[in-house]
């Protein structure tokens, strides 16, 4: 890593890092004589990673239940097919376009979506779409009332 690509971010999750191993060290050290100054860097290293994975996994969390839908593709307009939990596809398959991008999801019904926004749309062949549901934070997945095209 260069100097030059070390950001203001990265350098505070460091010395977060450094104070939590010192801080951890010291006090094991201080409680359990040596053999806390040889485990306490070891176990504060682990409670910092805990720390941070479970802030992580907490913004993951929000940010899904707020922005794009826990499960990420709702129930199909038949009923027949789900999404599957968080940002599995479930009953979906994906719709390629010729550059390799997604056009769209599949249900097993045949019903082409596209997921535009916190709107789940029904795709037409010709590429217009229908609105179908719309994502609240609140009250999950409701019909979208948005008849624009």
């Amino acid at each position: 890593m260069r100097l030059g690509d070390v950001t203001g971010p990265f350098l505070l999750l460091l010395l977060g890092v450094a104070a939590v191993l010192a801080a951890l060290g010291l006090g094991a050290g201080l409680g359990w004589g040596w053999i806390g100054y040889v485990f306490g860097p070891s176990l504060g290293a682990a409670a910092m990673l805990v720390i941070l994975c479970a802030a992580v996994a907490t913004g993951l969390l929000i940010r899904n239940r707020l922005f794009r839908g826990i499960p990420w593709l709702p129930v199909c307009g038949n009923g027949c097919c789900r999404g599957g939990w968080l940002a599995a596809l479930g009953d979906y398959k994906p719709v390629w376009n010729e550059d390799g991008t997604v056009r769209g999801f599949r249900c097993r019904c045949g019903i082409t979506y596209q997921k535009v926004g916190r709107r789940f749309v029904e795709l037409a062949p010709d590429g217009s779409f229908r609105p179908y549901l719309v994502w609240d934070g609140l009250k999950g997945w409701l019909p979208d009332r948005d008849l624009r095209p």
